[in-house]
């Protein structure tokens, strides 16, 4: 499932590419790391991780103010999720929610814990 990671109105501050990439790759050392030169798509970054039967795509928009999750393993991510959040102000309302806005969760800044998903 494709989940979002974002605050609800337009970032007063943009995420710093390299620190999100940091973030994923501590996370997920053994992922696949692509840059996307595509001037068409509107992602910078696609990081691949799969193991058994788990998976998770990351995208990072060129924006910066968002992150894309696809995955199966949600409940495995809130480590990652958290440090995401971090990267955003504290000011900022950033949510977790899915394509229908139909699974929203707000992200405390200091971070979450499965039973909050």
């Amino acid at each position: 499932m494709k989940y979002f990671i974002s605050p609800d109105q337009e970032p007063k501050e943009k995420l710093i590419e390299e620190n999100i990439l940091e973030i994923i790759l501590r996370n997920f050392p053994n992922s696949k790391v692509e840059r996307i030169k595509d001037e068409k798509r509107i992602y910078s970054f696609e990081i691949i991780c799969r193991e058994d039967d788990s998976f998770v795509e990351i995208l990072i928009p060129k924006t910066l103010d968002s992150i894309v999750i696809n995955t199966n393993i949600l409940e495995d991510l809130v480590i990652l999720i958290s440090e995401i959040r971090k990267q955003f102000s504290k000011n900022e309302n950033v949510l977790l929610y899915d394509e229908a806005y139909s699974y929203i969760v707000t992200i405390p800044m200091g971070g979450i814990t499965v039973d909050m998903l």
